[in-house]
């Protein structure tokens, strides 16, 4: 992860992330696994295989709500290695059984979020890679995959590398994101000038945002984030 980061850092990091793009990611794979099982239903006509398959995508769905970042801060004594172990095999069986699916493509990016908890960047790049071949400019994960996997490139050290995943134009709602990014990529560098000018921008476009609302700026968590790395880069 950043060696610039505190770790009270890193946590606002995974909420933010988690905030904009953990909920899709959820109902996406939700969404996939119902799918799935009903037309495995429909297909198998036997109602002990429906009533099994029914009962296995709850408990699933239950499953990774419970690993998300908020229920575990909140829930004590929940065995989250049980949990992963059961997202980790259940994702790869849909990206066997179903590899030219959208279903497949979820399952991919929870694998690389598992991956990247368990700091196996190495695996976190291959599904996002995976994912990313089944994914185009007009899908909105198509983004989300190249900010997650800028991230891990980025902190296996393959700076170039990360920044060419960032050389696209996103839609407005992700620019800051992809500028904070760049920026985190570019301080890890030594490129401060870079960085400083990135975090502006990326600070420029949050304010953009509340006027358009006709809203008062805030000091949200992420605009802290940020101001915080653009103080801190000043003096690298």
């Amino acid at each position: 992860m950043d060696p610039y980061l505190t770790d009270e850092e890193r946590w606002q990091q995974v909420k933010d992330w988690w905030k904009s793009n953990g909920t899709m990611l959820l109902v996406g794979v939700s969404i996939g696994l119902l799918v799935v099982f009903g037309w495995r239903n429909y297909q198998d006509g036997s109602s002990t295989k429906a009533i099994a398959a029914s009962t296995s995508f709850e408990v699933l769905k239950r499953q990774m709500i419970l690993r998300s970042p908020q229920f575990a801060m909140q829930k004590k004594g929940i065995d989250q290695d049980k949990l992963k172990e059961v997202a980790v095999t259940s994702s790869k069986k849909i990206i066997a059984q179903y590899p030219s699916t959208p279903y497949a493509t979820d399952a991919q990016l929870l694998l690389a979020k598992i991956n990247v908890e368990s700091d196996d960047l190495v695996a976190a790049q291959n599904n996002l890679e995976n994912a990313l071949k089944s994914l185009d400019k007009t899908n909105l994960k198509f983004y989300i995959v190249k900010m997650r996997l800028a991230r891990v490139l980025r902190d296996k050290g393959s700076h170039k590398e990360a920044l060419a995943h960032l050389k696209v134009n996103p839609p407005i709602a992700f620019k800051k994101y992809f500028e904070y990014i760049k920026g985190t990529i570019r301080e890890g560098k030594k490129e401060c000038v870079f960085a400083v000018n990135n975090y502006k921008n990326a600070l420029k476009i949050i304010n953009e945002e509340h006027e358009k609302a006709k809203k008062k700026p805030v000091q949200s968590e992420f605009k802290q984030l940020v101001e915080h790395r653009l103080e801190n880069v000043r003096n690298c």
